[in-house]
């Protein structure tokens, strides 16, 4: 404020207080609320000129106040923040905000206690100034928690993270937020992605159509738009060229968009910057899909001496293959991928497709194709068995080797020297695969029952099985399809066999399980040969007996059961004696008794005597057996164990086989009444003696 006083020219400085008023000195308080800048302005003049006329007062702004708003809600931290007249809401929230702050949803108090929402998103999107006002001093805002933040991506227009609003969902995202699909847009294939919650622990994803109707939307969903040309088909462009901004190290491929009409001289003028200096251009070639040829190309005429002749359209999936001027073959057909393999002079054929075949590779139809374009097959099936190694040829830099499908891969097994499985060429039959691959049958093959099991039946889906005699030429020339499985018997099954029944093979698991089957009947076979001894088999398996074999109770039952002949074991086990050996007989069954134990129980129990043994059980289960404690007589202590010895055994521990459990009668009523009879007799007689005695005198 300045203005004349007299002749002099007077100054003041005016300041506007947090509640609006004003000091104007000599002139009294102003209350500037509600005031603008013009309107104070002239209401100072007029004070001031009421007080000195003719002063020519004026009012100038020489700074802005500052003030502070107070910050609560979701925030780093609740606090003050600095502010001026002209401060945005939007420029405290940008400063306050965390990942979770609602942008939607800001309230804003005023000191007169009104609150008023706002939408900063509406004024960052769409300019809306009422949406982000200039603070106050005494504000308080208030910060949100976002409701739900969606992410769009892929094509369209505005992508994004969005907060949006109740009742909006998938459509309000496209259409509203992200303004829209791009033209390459492909709708039908938007992925929708949901994060993990416990309803869903793993999260979800699906695809959906963007463009018809409206999906529900959740906190973190993220929407993806796919392109169309991510499903338009391509070239692949392979061999001597960078990728990226790093150079090949060996062989890398590349994608170019298929479109109908698209030309070879297109794509190799789009990647001629990338193509190697080792390149071999004179020798590249394009590998078609589903055709066993490939079109050699020039592409150093095509790049530099282009004649329309040598150019030509392109398939979907067509391979572009550019190869190195080095030492390097090119391995396709039927391997694991096509590709280029380093060779040196003395790389053969075998070595190069060891790692690269399938299980449906052919080593019996393979095809090189030199530099000159001269082809040769190639058997490495006799490399292999014969050790032809003409069928193993050694391989030259820009040969081809073009690998076929096996036609039919069969396996044989049983009596035969050399089973496996193998790889028959066409017209190949039983015969071949029992006489040439495997080499013919053994000394104990029963060529009358060949079962083939095949895995491919027109007839059943399951497969079929089929018996051939194989020692007829008509069974020798049965077919034999892809996967056929062919067995050939042994006569051995038919040999006469022996029998031990019962106790034996016992404590041996027949499965996985570690359980010992300690009294489980078991029947084992053992081969018979005319001569065979009783003790023979018997020490042959004398690893199959345990302990609870009772070896010296065995008997030999003869197959037409006519016959029982009683037979101690323990004599040919640990006696060596043979002098009671028996020749053995077809089907003769030896059978092996259980040994039966026993737990004695006597004393203070209801039922005393012996007791079968169980393992593993405590001198409780056997004093069961015995009718239990007799409470008349015992108070529940006092029982001892003793083993067959004598000596004293831990009640903690479990029975043994011949142990002895003793109930002592130990209860005080019990050995008082044994007594007390004797006592008052004794008593009696001594009253009656001592009353004679009295009488007498």
């Amino acid at each position: 404020l300045s203005f004349l006083k007299a002749t002099e020219t007077a100054s003041q400085s005016l300041v506007v207080e947090n509640d609006y008023r004003v000091n104007l000195g000599v002139f009294g308080m102003l209350n500037a609320r509600g005031l603008s800048f013009i309107d104070f302005k002239s209401r100072v003049e007029e004070t001031v000129s009421r007080g000195y006329p003719g002063s020519s007062p004026q009012v100038v702004v020489r700074s802005t106040g500052v003030f502070q708003v107070h910050l609560i809600g979701e925030v780093g931290s609740t606090g003050l923040a600095q502010a001026w007249a002209l401060t945005r809401l939007s420029s405290v929230f940008s400063s306050y905000q965390t990942v979770f702050s609602s942008e939607r949803n800001v309230r804003v108090r005023s000191v007169d206690g009104m609150t008023r929402q706002y939408d900063l998103f509406k004024a960052r999107r769409d300019g809306d100034l009422s949406q982000d006002p200039c603070l106050k001093p005494g504000d308080t805002v208030t910060l949100s928690k976002a409701d739900r933040r969606i992410s769009i991506s892929g094509e369209v227009k505005r992508p994004g993270t969005y907060q949006l609003l109740p009742g909006e969902n998938l459509r309000a995202l496209v259409d509203s937020y992200a303004e829209g699909f791009l033209p390459f847009a492909m709708p039908g294939y938007t992925t929708i992605t949901r994060r993990p919650s416990a309803e869903s622990p793993q999260g979800e994803a699906r695809i959906v159509d963007a463009s018809r109707g409206d999906f529900t939307m959740s906190e973190g969903d993220t929407v993806s738009v796919s392109a169309r040309e991510q499903f338009l088909p391509v070239v692949y462009v392979e061999g001597a060229i960078a990728i990226g901004e790093e150079l090949a190290v060996q062989f890398e491929t590349d994608r170019y968009t298929y479109r109908p009409g698209l030309r070879l001289s297109q794509v190799v003028r789009s990647v001629a910057e990338r193509i190697q200096p080792t390149a071999d251009l004179k020798r590249a070639f394009v590998s078609r899909k589903d055709a066993t040829d490939t079109i050699p190309v020039n592409l150093e005429k095509l790049l530099y001496a282009y004649d329309p002749v040598d150019d030509f359209l392109l398939q979907a999936e067509d391979r572009i293959v550019i190869p190195r001027g080095s030492l390097d073959v090119f391995v396709t057909g039927e391997v694991k991928q096509s590709t280029w393999v380093n060779v040196v002079a003395l790389t053969r054929l075998s070595q190069v497709l060891g790692d690269l075949s399938t299980e449906y590779s052919s080593i019996r139809n393979i095809t090189i194709r030199s530099a000159t374009g001269e082809e040769r097959s190639f058997d490495l099936f006799r490399a292999l068995r014969y050790g032809e190694l003409d069928q193993d040829p050694y391989l030259a830099p820009g040969d081809m080797v073009m690998v076929a499908r096996a036609e039919r891969r069969v396996r044989i097994s049983g009596e035969v020297k050399r089973p496996g499985a193998y790889q028959l060429l066409p017209g190949e039959k039983l015969f071949h695969l029992v006489t040439i691959y495997a080499q013919g049958l053994t000394d104990l093959s029963d060529s009358t029952r060949v079962r083939i099991t095949r895995m491919l039946s027109p007839d059943s889906r399951v497969g079929e099985l089929l018996y051939v005699d194989g020692s007829t030429e008509a069974g020798l020339q049965q077919g034999l399809e892809d996967l056929d499985s062919v067995m050939i018997a042994s006569n051995q099954e038919f040999r006469p066999t022996v029998f031990f029944e019962g106790s034996i093979g016992t404590g041996i698991p027949t499965s996985s399980s570690a359980v010992e089957l300690l009294d489980v009947s078991n029947r084992v076979r053992y081969p018979y040969h005319p001569g065979t001894k009783l003790s023979e088999a018997v020490l042959s398996l004398r690893g199959q007996f345990t302990a609870v074999s009772d070896i010296e109770h065995a008997y030999l039952r003869r197959a037409s059961g006519s016959m029982v002949i009683p037979v101690n074991l323990e004599d040919f086990l640990h006696r060596f004696d043979f002098s009671n050996d028996i020749l053995l007989e077809p089907n003769d069954v030896i059978v092996v008794p259980f040994r039966q134990f026993f737990v004695t129980v006597s004393g203070s129990v209801r039922i005393p005597g012996r007791y079968p043994y169980v393992p593993d059980r405590s001198w409780a289960y056997y004093v069961g057996l015995a009718g239990g404690i007799d409470e008349n007589t015992n108070n529940g202590r006092g029982q001892k164990i003793f083993d067959y010895l004598g000596e004293n055994r831990s009640t903690d521990d479990p029975v043994q086989p011949e142990d002895r459990i003793f109930v002592p009668a130990n209860s005080f009523l019990y050995n008082f009444g044994r007594v007390s009879t004797i006592l008052s007799t004794t008593i009696s007689v001594a009253s009656l003696v001592i009353g004679m005695i009295q009488l007498a005198k």
